[in-house]
């Protein structure tokens, strides 16, 4: 089983210019090819665009390896890249503030030593969602960051990036695969866009 990174590249107008960002996915899977790659993304893709906003344009997909051709832990050997389109399926005529972002984590397991016992932190892989609408959120004060977001339509896109086709699982850079029921923040939190830096 190969280890894939597959990053989904969105743009939305802010502070008077077109902000671009990534949320980039790590996945074991065991079919290595265009039409394998497709499926992934647009699985993702289809998830992604279910709660965020049609005011989120989305741009390209990539799909690269953890680890460069010699072996070397570099994320630069690119396998596949793909033009996106279309929007997120939501009303943006409440837009919500674009540097809020939904937090949705998925538990991991402790690691283990050798004698198989328990150690670490816990730990869990996470996603901010910049879904630049209200949709979902919940009431004025949810969007304050005073009253718990409704988290039902975030839930469902947890679950759907977990396993986006048959064989393929959401994981840690360690081969951890996430199997626990994904979780999302109570509260909207501020989140900078990445400005280069993957989400």
């Amino acid at each position: 089983m190969a280890l894939r990174y597959i990053a989904i590249e969105k743009s939305s107008s802010f502070q008077g210019h077109s902000e671009t960002w990534s949320n980039v996915y790590l996945y074991e899977t065991g079919a290595d090819s265009a039409t394998a790659y497709n499926a992934i993304i647009d699985a993702v893709v289809t998830a992604e665009k279910s709660v965020h906003g049609n005011n989120v344009s989305y741009q390209l997909a990539r799909v690269y390896t953890t680890k460069g051709l010699n072996g070397v832990e570099d994320l630069g050997h690119m396998l596949h890249i793909r033009n996106l389109s279309g929007t997120g399926a939501n009303s943006s005529t409440n837009v919500l503030y674009k540097e809020c972002a939904v937090l949705v984590k998925w538990p991991l397991p402790r690691k283990t030593n050798l004698a198989g016992l328990l150690v670490g932190r816990q730990r869990s892989l996470k996603k901010w969602l910049h879904v630049c609408t209200m949709f979902n959120i919940g009431t004025g004060a949810s969007a304050a960051g005073e009253a718990p977001i409704d988290k039902s339509a975030f839930l469902v896109y947890g679950n759907a990036v977990m396993t986006p086709t048959g064989g393929t699982q959401l994981c840690a850079p360690d081969g951890t695969i996430a199997t626990a029921n994904p979780q999302v923040q109570d509260f909207l939190e501020h989140r900078q866009f990445p400005r280069g830096r993957k989400e």
